[in-house]
């Protein structure tokens, strides 16, 4: 039965092409942050929000910020609470403040939506549980955020990148 050795021979090789691969492909995504865990894929833009620090949903214009507080990884529930907020002024576009548990999503209009894919807990350099977002930005985001920056006398970051591509 010499075909027996033959596809054994075959899948161990397969097995193999296919181990390499993974690697391959996981090294870049593992290389990138220096989490423990595999986080869930993101249709978007994942934001790891470390405690007490504001993140910029658009590059480069702060007045729009996304922060997680309250974040809870030991709990039965991992949740979060998410803040969208941006500055004061005139026209001010709606924010957020939504507790969410791990795999819930909120859409906040003309800015997106927000999914809590994972809390991590507090670990090493980490005090706190730390929400783990993906934010799928809404169409309309930048020409609301472009209209609030306008209609305050507020800088908006260039987007020169943008109509090259």
């Amino acid at each position: 039965s010499g075909s027996h050795v033959m596809s054994a021979r075959i899948s161990r090789g397969l097995r193999i092409a296919c181990t390499i691969g993974l690697a391959a492909s996981l090294a870049g995504a593992c290389s990138s942050t220096n989490e423990e865990r595999d986080l869930p894929a993101c249709d978007g833009t994942t934001y790891v929000l470390e405690s007490a620090i504001r993140y910029q949903l658009i590059e480069g214009f702060s007045p729009l910020r996304l922060t997680g507080i309250e974040a809870d990884a030991a709990d039965d529930a991992p949740h979060a609470t998410l803040t969208v907020s941006w500055s004061d002024g005139v026209n001010v576009p709606e924010g957020m403040y939504r507790t969410l548990t791990v795999g819930e999503s909120t859409t906040l209009d003309n800015v997106g939506t927000f999914t809590l894919i994972d809390v991590l807990p507090p670990s090493g350099e980490r005090r706190w549980s730390t929400p783990v977002v993906c934010f799928q930005q809404d169409p309309q985001l930048i020409d609301t955020a472009r209209t609030y920056a306008a209609d305050n006398g507020l800088p908006f970051p260039s987007d020169k990148e943008d109509s090259q591509s």
